[in-house]
Protein backbone atom coordinates (compact mmCIF):
# COMPACT_ATOMS: atom_id res chain seq x y z
CA UNK A 1 0.00 0.00 0.00
CA UNK A 2 1.02 3.48 -0.51
CA UNK A 3 0.15 7.05 -1.62
CA UNK A 4 1.17 8.45 -4.79
CA UNK A 5 -0.43 12.58 -3.56
CA UNK A 6 0.24 14.35 -1.34
CA UNK A 7 3.88 13.99 -1.76
CA UNK A 8 5.82 13.68 1.08
CA UNK A 9 7.09 17.46 2.63
CA UNK A 10 4.62 19.30 0.01
CA UNK A 11 4.13 22.91 0.37
CA UNK A 12 1.38 25.05 -0.77
CA UNK A 13 1.28 29.10 -0.91
CA UNK A 14 -2.33 29.24 -0.14
CA UNK A 15 -5.13 26.61 1.68
CA UNK A 16 -6.50 24.67 -0.96
CA UNK A 17 -8.26 21.80 -2.02
CA UNK A 18 -5.31 18.62 -1.62
CA UNK A 19 -5.93 15.53 -3.92
CA UNK A 20 -5.25 12.06 -1.74
CA UNK A 21 -4.78 9.55 -3.93
CA UNK A 22 -2.66 6.07 -4.28
CA UNK A 23 -2.83 2.14 -4.62
CA UNK A 24 -3.35 -0.76 -1.88
CA UNK A 25 -3.44 -4.50 -2.11
CA UNK A 26 -4.04 -7.60 0.01
CA UNK A 27 -3.83 -11.47 -0.98
CA UNK A 28 -7.55 -12.04 -0.78
CA UNK A 29 -8.73 -7.96 -2.26
CA UNK A 30 -9.18 -4.54 -0.57
CA UNK A 31 -12.68 -3.97 0.36
CA UNK A 32 -12.44 -0.35 1.82
CA UNK A 33 -9.51 1.92 2.04
CA UNK A 34 -10.04 4.69 5.61
CA UNK A 35 -7.89 8.37 4.71
CA UNK A 36 -7.29 9.71 8.09
CA UNK A 37 -5.68 13.26 8.74
CA UNK A 38 -3.84 14.00 11.68
CA UNK A 39 -5.56 11.04 13.52
CA UNK A 40 -9.17 11.83 12.43
CA UNK A 41 -10.88 9.62 10.07
CA UNK A 42 -12.16 12.13 7.30
CA UNK A 43 -13.27 9.61 4.74
CA UNK A 44 -13.83 5.61 4.19
CA UNK A 45 -13.72 4.79 0.05
CA UNK A 46 -15.18 1.58 -1.19
CA UNK A 47 -15.77 2.43 -4.52
CA UNK A 48 -12.10 1.37 -5.60
CA UNK A 49 -10.59 0.83 -9.15
CA UNK A 50 -8.68 -2.03 -9.91
CA UNK A 51 -5.63 -2.13 -11.06
CA UNK A 52 -4.08 -5.69 -11.79
CA UNK A 53 -3.92 -7.05 -8.18
CA UNK A 54 -4.40 -3.64 -6.80
CA UNK A 55 -6.67 -1.18 -6.36
CA UNK A 56 -6.67 2.70 -6.41
CA UNK A 57 -8.19 4.96 -4.34
CA UNK A 58 -8.39 8.52 -4.57
CA UNK A 59 -10.41 11.51 -2.79
CA UNK A 60 -10.18 15.44 -2.11
CA UNK A 61 -9.41 17.11 1.47
CA UNK A 62 -9.19 20.83 2.34
CA UNK A 63 -7.31 21.95 4.70
CA UNK A 64 -8.68 24.41 7.70
CA UNK A 65 -5.72 26.31 7.73
CA UNK A 66 -2.06 26.42 6.89
CA UNK A 67 0.44 24.27 9.03
CA UNK A 68 1.33 20.58 9.08
CA UNK A 69 -0.29 17.97 8.53
CA UNK A 70 -0.18 14.17 8.84
CA UNK A 71 -2.00 12.03 5.89
CA UNK A 72 -2.32 8.43 6.55
CA UNK A 73 -4.09 5.75 4.49
CA UNK A 74 -5.06 2.49 5.82
CA UNK A 75 -6.16 -1.06 3.62
CA UNK A 76 -8.31 -3.29 4.94
CA UNK A 77 -9.30 -7.17 3.19
CA UNK A 78 -12.99 -8.50 3.01
CA UNK A 79 -12.72 -10.16 5.88
CA UNK A 80 -11.34 -7.17 7.78
CA UNK A 81 -7.42 -7.64 8.54
CA UNK A 82 -5.80 -4.44 8.63
CA UNK A 83 -2.54 -3.85 6.31
CA UNK A 84 0.35 -1.37 7.80
CA UNK A 85 -1.25 2.06 7.54
CA UNK A 86 0.97 4.64 5.42
CA UNK A 87 1.87 8.05 6.27
CA UNK A 88 2.62 11.30 4.32
CA UNK A 89 3.57 14.89 6.07
CA UNK A 90 2.31 17.26 3.07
Amino acid sequence: MWIDAPTDGLALEAVQPIEIEGHASSPGGVSRVEVWIDGALIETLTELAPKGEFVSYHTTWTPGGGGMYTVQAVAYSPDGRVASPICQEP
